[in-house]
């Protein structure tokens, strides 16, 4: 079953849809983990109550997978497990990283699992910029090690453009402390993220590769404080010329 939230009164059609195990994974910090379509341009982040303890939660959704709850359900970022990653839940990660139809999406880069979350940086989001807690980056460092120790290769995404996980870091706005970006850049790249590659931004019209963008770029490019201070420790001189 796939369901979607909005606005009371708001007759526009959802942007975000979710399977039913999502409406099941809630924040242990307090922090949303659904959202609602709010008018044609923005949508509001919902906070749902906590479960009265995570064994609970964990019984819930796999008696809901053991009646026939799709833990694929959803498009993108609003599949369960990046729900859960996302809300900063552990619980509900291993829970999902159990189950083998969960880990098989990730070689076809539909779950790109250890990117930083992608409601933090969207605009259509309202407040989506906001900094966040010290216990929401507690919560996001523990799974991104538990994730690391499942599948160590989760750190080595690349889209088409080979756009890695650095790159994505880069890009974000300056919501993290500057001590859970040198946590979570350390981590991946001792396991492969690669910080010199070059970001290809096209061809011209011999088929010649268009000069790209590397992580530092994007970084002062976007305004990313945090990601610029720790890749500046990083690289030499010569990389950065």
């Amino acid at each position: 079953a796939i369901g979607a939230l909005r606005v009371r009164g708001i007759p526009l059609p959802p942007s975000w849809r979710y399977g039913c195990l999502s409406f099941a994974i809630d924040s242990p910090t307090n922090g949303p983990s659904l959202y609602a379509k709010s008018d044609a341009n923005f949508s509001v982040p919902v906070v749902l109550p906590q479960w009265s303890s995570r064994q609970l939660q964990r019984d819930v959704i796999n008696t809901l997978i053991d009646d026939g709850a799709d833990v694929n359900a959803g498009q993108g970022y609003t599949r369960p497990i990046q729900v859960a990653v996302a809300a900063g839940n552990l619980t509900a990660v291993e829970t999902l990283l159990a189950l083998k139809p969960v880990m098989a999406r990730w070689k076809q880069n539909s779950y790109v699992l250890m990117q930083l979350p992608t409601h933090l940086n969207l605009q259509h989001i309202r407040e989506a910029a906001r900094p966040v807690t010290r216990e929401y980056e507690a919560a996001l460092t523990s799974i991104y090690h538990r994730l690391i120790q499942h599948d160590s290769r989760l750190s080595l995404w690349w889209d088409e453009r080979e756009n890695n996980l650095v790159h994505w870091a880069a890009k974000f706005p300056p919501v993290f402390s500057q001590s859970f970006i040198n946590a979570y850049l350390s981590l991946i790249t001792s396991h492969g993220a690669n910080i010199r590659v070059n970001l290809i931004t096209g061809r011209d019209g011999y088929g010649r590769q268009l000069p790209g963008s590397t992580p530092l770029y994007m970084a002062a490019e976007h305004g990313s404080p945090c990601v610029a201070h720790w890749l500046c420790r990083q690289l030499t001189a010569e990389d950065i010329n």
